[in-house]
């Protein structure tokens, strides 16, 4: 007969590695929002301040 706890290590390692792929595709997805958020050059997210650095300027 076989013996069940190696058929369970098994299936055990294979969750393992489908919880560990998934944990990754979850955090590279959090790391890139938050790059973009950060982005100095993203227009989308500096669309609403007006301020630009020629209106700023003293000598304009």
């Amino acid at each position: 007969m076989a013996d069940p706890s190696s058929a369970a290590g098994d299936g055990d390692s294979k969750d393992n590695s489908v919880a560990k792929t998934a944990g990754l595709v979850v955090f590279s997805g959090i790391a890139i929002s938050i790059l973009k958020a950060l982005n100095p050059f993203n227009k989308k997210g500096n669309e609403e301040t007006p301020h630009t650095v020629s209106q700023l300027s003293p000598f304009s």
